[in-house]
């Protein structure tokens, strides 16, 4: 390492000894805070030793300093690669070369693309001009001359450009979390617009937005929706007061969610679940978004299955064979037709009234039917001894299937009548 020394080196070695006995003879403290990292680059000893002597005791928001040192700019770039959380570096101009200082100056900025790191030059050049040209055309934060740099204008410079790191560094934190957010936002909002539709309107209700989706479904163009209100797809299915709801609900801040059937371009009719929430834009003022699940499938399939349920009720209602669906959780009869009030003489509502087990010779031989059925074993053709409420017994061949009836759980049992065969 060459390093080049003044000629008053019997008048500086004091500094080196006075610096070592002092290191020595104090106890070393260890903070839990990161340290501030600080590089000095010169390739005068001295200059290393004193600015140490100058900062030996000073921290900064309750953290110490760390010193580096580099005798040259080859050194200065080896230390940077090598260390990426330096805050400050305090550079000689002149070293290995003329301009070697410069150039580490560019490189930081260039090579490391480090604009966080605070650049101070040291200089023993005098002249404004000189001053003046190297702020202009380099990327530096300070520019000071050694001769008017003393200790009590070190410490100012050292501090002013730790905190404007700190700044710089709590800035880039905010920003790279909010670019995360971001990030994260423009994620979720991509799946939502694969999976929903979403429209947000003004106050008024006017269209300011729609997404891909919606267009597609509605198969109106944004350019068609832009400016119109939903009365645009409405398919005049629902109610004035079912409309007159939602509105109150919304403005009235609060989140109004439903089914709502519309009618698309082509007069296709589809429904959507949906979910319509108040807010603010960005210039305070009222806005409604929208966002839309496409359930027309599952209520064309409800549709079909309404139909087929009141098919298969109609059937069952005529049927010669009296049938019973009684409800699992409190054996409640749900459905009886008139063949099963023929069988107990008495009406559908007073069939309706009793429990089924009262209509059993043997309740012991209902419980033990019904545990198999909601075990998973059907009940086929199996002869029972019924009677009415007057206790008038009669025989029958019966089934028993577990189903869902009306969205619970239920017993289907069929009754053919055998008591004249039994008594045979």
């Amino acid at each position: 390492m060459n390093t080049k020394v003044s000629g008053d080196t019997e008048n500086k070695e004091w500094l080196i000894d006075d610096v070592a006995a002092e290191r020595a003879a104090a106890p070393v403290q260890e903070s839990v805070e990161q340290p501030w990292r600080v590089l000095i680059v010169d390739d005068d000893v001295d200059v290393h030793v004193v600015t140490r002597l100058a900062l030996r005791n000073v921290s900064f928001m309750g953290r110490p300093l760390q010193l580096l040192s580099a005798y040259s700019g080859k050194e200065a770039m080896e230390v940077m690669r090598a260390t990426d959380d330096i805050a400050l570096v305090l550079l000689d101009v002149m070293m290995e070369t003329d301009d070697a200082g410069l150039r580490v100056a560019k490189q930081i900025r260039g090579e490391l693309n480090n604009h966080l790191m605070r650049v101070v030059l040291r200089t023993g050049q005098a002249g404004q001009s000189v001053e003046n040209r190297v702020i202009v055309d380099y990327d530096i934060n300070d520019y000071k001359s050694k001769t008017d740099l003393t200790t009590q204008k070190l410490f100012t410079t050292v501090i002013a450009s730790l905190r404007a790191y700190g700044s710089l560094m709590a800035t880039t934190k905010s920003q790279a979390a909010l670019a995360a957010s971001l990030n994260k936002f423009r994620d979720l909002q991509a799946a939502l617009d694969q999976h929903a539709l979403v429209s947000a309107t003004d106050g008024e209700g006017k269209i300011t937005h729609a997404n891909e989706k919606f267009c597609s479904v509605s198969q109106y163009p944004l350019e068609q929706l832009l400016g119109q209100d939903h009365r645009i797809i409405n398919s005049s299915y629902h109610p004035k007061e079912f409309i007159a709801n939602l509105w109150q609900t919304i403005q009235s801040g609060k989140t109004w969610e439903g089914e709502i059937r519309n009618r698309s371009k082509d007069g296709n009719l589809y429904w959507v679940s949906s979910t319509l929430v108040p807010g603010r834009d960005e210039n305070g003022k009222t806005k409604y978004v929208a966002v839309f699940t496409d359930i027309t499938e599952r209520k064309q399939t409800e549709a079909r299955l309404q139909v087929s349920e009141a098919r298969m009720r109609r059937l069952l209602e005529i049927s010669p064979i009296a049938v019973s669906i009684a409800r699992v959780s409190d054996n409640h009869l749900l459905f009886g037709n008139q063949s099963l009030s023929d069988l107990f003489h008495i009406t559908g509502e007073q069939v309706k009234q009793h429990n089924p087990v009262e209509f059993w010779q043997d309740a012991a031989q209902c419980r033990e039917i019904y545990d198999s059925v909601l075990n998973g074993t059907n009940v086929i053709n199996r002869h029972l001894g019924l009677q009415t409420l007057e206790k008038q017994p009669f025989w029958v061949l019966a089934s028993f299937f577990l189903l869902e009836y009306e969205g619970e759980q239920a017993i289907l049992g069929w009754y053919s009548d055998v008591t004249a065969v039994k008594k045979e």
